[in-house]
């Protein structure tokens, strides 16, 4: 399998290698069924799936999908994903002769990558034509190369997998004694809807089915032999296959929190998690009866400057606003709008030194205004603040509850503690929890919510703003404690803060506008496409990359030579247009219809072909030869061929007569049958092909 690399959608190599499984089963003697895309509704491939159905003691099922198709790493490099198939056939091999206590179905899915909204494909389709009268739960395997340890996926935008599978899976690992990582942070970005991307699982847990995925974390640096390491993977599979030897739970938790670590898990249910939200909440008003002077006291100071309390929020927001434009200065000034993905804790710690800059200078125009002087006013706003925040972030989503009960127990100890080293340990431990949370998503990262924390103008400075005002007030309240017992020093306070602060933020400033994501060890892609318009009789080859580009040494029939650019994209417009296509058109009637066969010749290997049939007026396309939509206006059919097609291809269409109608066709090579002499220093190429030509026909 290893030696078929690169297996692409609708390729020989992915024939060979479905062949490959087919021929393993043969010799298992054990029954398949093959499945073509023929009958998909809204989309083609030209692939296959394979499934593999092993009846068990019980009818519930555990599914294990199997992507065929290969897919490039964060390099570029083609990732083997051959020892998940390996894994698969192991499991089926498992059972040949010895029922599982429930039902397994493996599922060798092609058309699974592809970067259109129709994909994956294999899963989709597969879960379009799939009415279980048991209950099902899927596995995911998308494991490149021999891993160093597997990451368990836990859900896609605004899903997560029940809590009784996340747990058993955990079990089959410990027992296999492989190496594994699930991460809470994961699992609540998925809650939030703002991952960066949809996950593998996503198809299948919005059509209401449990499911995780399993991937690599790492490529092999153990001592653990291939085989070995084969066989531990396959151990934890049929570890999770036994563990429902009972059936499924009935009880789904969706709301738990779920802390991993090499030892033991941490798991805290949804019941347990919503007691200890009312024991912190029945704990706090204890405190506050216990302490019920000091709340009188915090009550009557918020009351009477209540309007201040807007004010500080508005001066945080627009501070915070004021920062956003500063980095998105900063990327306009480097020309390089993804520099931030690449060092976002340094964009971070910019937008807040940034902050405590402007605060400290706001601050020394604030004292010449009527706030309030007394502390007591600063710990109570921020308990408001935290108060706030809890109750919103409650109905939201209970789940991330616990960040601010831990910060509102702590900014309590705060108001509490009389001595002024004690309340500085307190100040420090109140955003620990949100502080952890912040590092994993920046750390990580997770570049939807790190854009919105940092670019984000109004909702994410909102946010960002009730997060860090508690925080800012308690600030203000420690420097007040040291007005008399350190007069020298409190006299120089905002000048030490400030110079603090700026010397932060220039530090920060100067590394990122000298630091350059790319070098010749690390060069950026750029990208070429050739854009061939057949009708119009253009041809623009246009460049695009993620960095200035310094210069563009060309070869072409028409152009030739070095163009100094310094930007980041640049078009040259060639005369020469070259016919990639040809056609013939072939008619049949039948009763009112007329069936126009379409054939098309296509020069070299295709990655993929649109194709969208048009009139001028609305019409009834009655049948065609590929899936096909109709597009909202009526006038035009969207026809979906799919990936790598053959050179030699028909398309049949079945239509009204009297009309005239437009074919138009895209064509994409990935690999363009004419090569491109083109050299950009520090930088990679990536050149592909776009031929456009429209097929006019009157029936």
């Amino acid at each position: 399998m290893q030696s078929l690399l690169p297996v692409l959608e609708g390729s020989e190599n992915e024939k060979i290698a479905l062949r490959f499984i087919e021929t393993r089963l043969s010799l298992l003697k054990v029954s398949y069924t093959e499945k073509d895309f023929s009958k998909s509704t809204n989309s083609h491939s030209f692939s296959r799936i394979i499934d593999v159905l092993i009846p068990g003691e019980r009818e519930e099922t555990v599914v294990i999908c199997i992507p065929l198709n290969s897919q490039s790493g964060s390099s570029g490099e083609i990732l083997d994903h051959s020892i998940s198939i390996a894994l698969g056939l192991a499991v089926i091999a498992e059972y040949q002769l010895n029922p599982p206590p429930v039902s397994v179905r493996v599922l060798f899915l092609g058309a699974e990558r592809g970067n259109d909204s129709s994909y994956p494909i294999g899963t989709r389709f597969f879960l379009d034509t799939f009415y279980p009268e048991s209950p099902h739960v899927f596995l995911y395997l998308d494991i490149a190369g021999i891993p160093r340890e597997i990451r368990v996926q836990t859900g896609s935008r605004e899903l997560v997998s029940p809590l009784w599978m996340l747990t058993r899976m955990s079990q089959s690992f410990r027992d296999s004694k492989f190496p594994f990582q699930v991460s809470n942070t994961d699992t609540q970005v998925y809650r939030t809807g703002l991952s960066s991307r949809e996950t593998s699982i996503a198809p299948i847990l919005q059509a209401g089915y449990a499911a995780l995925g399993l991937s690599q974390e790492g490529k092999e640096s153990s001592q653990l032999a291939e085989p070995e390491k084969i066989h531990a993977l396959k151990q934890v599979l049929i570890n999770f296959i036994i563990s429902f030897y009972a059936g499924f739970p009935e009880e789904w938790d969706y709301h738990f929190l779920f802390f991993h670590n090499p030892f033991f898990d941490l798991v805290v249910p949804e019941t347990e998690y919503v007691i200890i939200l009312l024991f912190g909440c029945v704990l706090f008003i204890v405190l506050a009866f216990l302490r019920f002077r000091e709340i009188r006291k915090y009550w009557d100071t918020l009351r009477k400057n209540i309007l201040s309390i807007p004010v500080f929020f508005l001066f945080a927001f627009y501070l915070l606003l004021a920062s956003s434009f500063i980095l998105d200065g900063v990327l306009l000034i480097r020309d390089i709008p993804t520099l931030w993905m690449f060092h976002p804790v340094a964009f971070l710690l910019l937008k807040i030194s940034l902050f405590l800059f402007f605060s400290t200078i706001l601050f020394k125009f604030l004292k010449k205004l009527p706030f309030p002087r007394n502390g007591s006013f600063f710990s109570a706003a921020s308990i408001f603040f935290t108060i706030l925040s809890l109750l919103t972030i409650t109905i939201i989503n209970i789940s991330f509850a616990y960040y601010f009960l831990w910060s509102l127990f702590c900014i309590v100890l705060f108001s509490m503690a009389k001595k002024p080293w004690l309340k500085i340990v307190f100040f420090f431990l109140a955003p620990l929890s949100l502080a952890s949370i912040i590092a994993d998503i920046f750390l990580a990262p997770y570049s939807s919510l790190c854009n919105i924390i940092l670019f984000d103008k109004l909702s994410g400075n909102f946010l960002f703003a009730i997060i860090i005002l508690p925080y800012a007030l308690l600030l203000i309240r420690i420097r007040m404690l040291f007005r008399y017992t350190a007069a020298a020093f409190y006299k120089r306070r905002s000048f030490i803060f400030m110079v603090g602060a700026l010397a932060i933020l220039v530090s920060i400033g100067v590394f990122l506008f000298f630091f350059s994501p790319y070098s010749s060890e690390h060069p950026a892609e750029v990208k070429a496409v050739r854009t061939i318009d057949f009708d119009k009789k253009t041809n623009e080859l246009a460049f695009d990359s993620p960095v200035p580009i310094p210069g563009i040494r060309i070869v072409e029939p028409d152009i030739s030579g070095t163009i100094v650019l310094g930007k980041r994209s640049h078009s040259f417009y060639i005369p020469t247009v070259k016919d990639y296509l040809t056609t013939r058109l072939y008619t049949k009637a039948f009763l009112n219809r007329k069936t126009m066969t379409v054939s098309l010749g296509i020069t070299g290997h295709i990655s993929s072909i649109k194709a969208e049939l048009s009139s001028d007026t609305p019409f009834e396309l009655h049948d065609c030869n590929f899936p096909f939509q109709r597009i909202e206006n009526g006038n035009s059919y969207r026809i979906f061929i799919g990936k790598t097609p053959p050179s030699e291809l028909d398309c049949e269409l079945t239509l009204p007569p009297g009309k005239s109608y437009s074919l138009s066709i895209v064509l994409t090579y990935e690999d363009p049958p004419d090569n491109l002499d083109v050299s950009i220093a520090d930088s990679t190429l990536n050149y592909s092909l776009v031929f456009k030509k429209t097929i006019s026909f009157i029936l």
